[in-house]
């Protein structure tokens, strides 16, 4: 067993010993560096870059430069790439992985009107959740949640259906980036108005008890049907058209004309007028 051991440890320290021994060679073939070595200078190799200028490399135009995820800041120092909530000294380190982000009392955090949605996005604020963080003075996270838990309009941010449906009950939001967030957006079949609702159209699941219909489509009316459900029709004289967009128009009467037959006169053949005439004749006679 100590013959393994002292053979293990005699290898051990040969394998350090080449190591010092290539190092040296290596730096006696490089011959001196520069002692003023910064980011823009000449170099042959990235270590050279490393010794002088931490997260600095040697790039393809043979000068030292900021490693990638790195933000220059001076010639002797290149910052890393910061996400939210982790130290930095200027914007760059926040905007660089975390768009509309930026360094403020040494932190990354998102820009005014942009809500933090984990550690890596700034999203916009609709005005209901801007009200809300400028009102409430409790903590980011506590803030945050309620912000995403308020009902969501057409168009909106959204993180899940359910903030969509309670602005409308005919929308759902549509992912940007899967199970992160997206946009609230109409259902198909339903149309989104000037001021950010989603109204049915025809042949669209309807509310009975209000005026939805008519609100897009003149002329229609929300119609209950036997299960208990209700759609958009057009009203009784009018028809369905998709001619340029979807309509209710009025359906065309028709008129009737009737042609009159002038009665024909009926002639008596000429022999039996002839006949009367010979009978009164003889009469008279």
């Amino acid at each position: 067993i100590w013959t393994d051991i002292n053979h293990h440890n005699h290898h051990h320290l040969n394998s350090r010993q080449n190591f010092y021994v290539e190092a040296i060679d290596y730096w006696r073939k490089l011959g001196p560096l520069s002692p003023n070595l910064k980011i823009g200078t000449k170099c042959h190799t990235s270590l050279e870059c490393l010794l002088f200028v931490p997260h600095s490399h040697c790039d393809c135009n043979k000068r030292c430069s900021c490693q990638p995820y790195h933000i220059f800041y001076n010639e002797t120092m290149c910052l890393p790439a910061s996400l939210l909530g982790y130290a930095c000294k200027i914007d760059e380190q926040c905007n660089q992985r975390v768009p509309n982000a930026q360094c403020l009392d040494g932190r990354c955090r998102c820009q005014a009107n942009y809500l933090p949605l984990r550690r890596d996005k700034c999203l916009p604020q609709n005005k209901q959740q801007k009200n809300l963080f400028n009102s409430l003075n409790f903590s980011l996270s506590f803030v945050i949640l309620f912000a995403f838990s308020l009902a969501a309009k057409s168009g909106d941010f959204c993180l899940n259906d359910q903030q969509c449906l309670l602005g409308n009950r005919y929308s759902k939001c549509k992912y940007i980036i899967p199970r992160i967030y997206g946009k609230c957006v109409c259902l198909e079949g339903y149309h989104r108005t000037n001021d950010d609702r989603c109204l049915p159209t025809l042949r669209s699941e309807c509310d009975a008890n209000k005026n939805e219909c008519n609100e897009v489509i003149p002329n229609s009316h929300c119609s209950r049907l036997s299960n208990d459900s209700a759609v958009c029709e057009c009203l009784p004289g009018f028809l369905e058209s998709n001619h340029h967009h979807q309509s209710c128009e009025p359906i065309p009467t028709t008129t009737t004309t009737t042609t009159m037959t002038p009665k024909t006169i009926e002639t008596q053949p000429m022999q039996t007028i002839t006949g009367i005439y010979l009978s009164l004749l003889i009469n008279f006679f």
